[in-house]
């Protein structure tokens, strides 16, 4: 029965995920990022630094003493691993987000509700610049809103907050 929609009754069958590790596949697939653009057109996902299995995105930052610092994020929505490479992270600091190799900074999306002065900035999917294809993430540290946008629609979102 495990090869048709419906059950022995005939009533629609809603299959349980496990029950499909292909479709479980694709859904991690589909909110693991493989290309992440600055506004300058970079690509900022490092073959040379995987996190979970898939290379890393990797960002630069200046932290509120002016200290400038590199980390890598996970390409997967939801998995919040970091390897930093230079200066530090400290929890609840507010950060200011550019690209590694242009100095560009990235662009806010819009204002995060974790803390006053929180903002969720953006990497874009493509290179033409398309917030409708980006990926989106508060510059607080420790803060776990993210999103992914696909078409103009959020098709998930980290945490649930208020936004």
């Amino acid at each position: 029965m495990a090869s048709t929609i419906y059950d022995k009754d005939g009533r629609l069958r809603i299959p349980n995920p496990d029950e499909w590790p292909v479709a479980k596949a694709f859904v991690r697939e589909a909110v693991t990022v493989s290309a992440a653009f600055c506004p300058e057109g970079h690509d900022l996902v490092d073959p040379d630094r995987a996190i979970g299995g898939s290379p890393g995105i990797r960002i630069g930052f200046r932290r509120p003493d002016g200290e400038v610092g590199e980390v890598v994020l996970n390409p997967t929505l939801g998995c919040f691993d970091k390897i930093v490479l230079s200066s530090e992270l400290v929890n609840g600091e507010e950060l200011s987000l550019f690209c590694p190799v242009c100095h560009a900074p990235l662009p806010i999306l819009m204002e995060c509700h974790c803390q006053e002065g929180a903002v969720v900035n953006m990497l874009y999917l493509t290179r033409d610049n398309d917030p409708y294809h980006a990926i989106a993430f508060c510059n607080v540290v420790g803060c776990r809103n993210s999103s992914m946008i696909r078409t103009g629609d959020v098709i998930r979102a980290a945490n649930l907050g208020e936004w």
